[in-house]
């Protein structure tokens, strides 16, 4: 018995390998599993790019210069974000919860830093 709130392990889908992109500069398009309004904008899905960061909406940028997102890119999020490359490691999401509480949760796991490939 588990003493404390237990959930069954959370299922993700990688986006690296064959499932998606790899490598530098590279960014896919998937779904987040509900609409999602943010700055009188609806969204049903994020551009995740293997620098990482994520866009809301089907499309977006593969760059990784540090000023990106003081242009006019407002639908970025970028938890940590400094020119990463899925060479290695994954890139995973999955959408949990009921409506209206969904979580879209966006997971990069040892993927490196491009200047330092050990550096994960």
């Amino acid at each position: 018995m588990c003493p404390f709130i237990c959930n069954p392990p959370t299922t993700y889908t990688s986006i690296t390998g064959t499932a998606g992109p790899t490598g530098d500069d590279a960014g896919i398009a998937v779904p987040i599993g509900f609409t999602f309004q943010y700055k009188s904008q609806t969204y049903t899905q994020v551009w995740m790019c293997t620098n990482g960061f994520i866009q809301l909406g089907a499309t977006g940028s593969t760059a990784y210069v540090n000023d990106l997102a003081s242009t006019t890119i407002t639908n970025m999020v970028a938890g940590f974000w400094d020119d990463l490359i899925a060479s290695a490691g994954q890139i995973q999401y999955t959408t949990t919860g009921t409506a209206p509480n969904r979580i879209f949760i966006v997971q990069f796991t040892n993927v490196p830093f491009l200047a330092s490939s050990s550096n994960t």
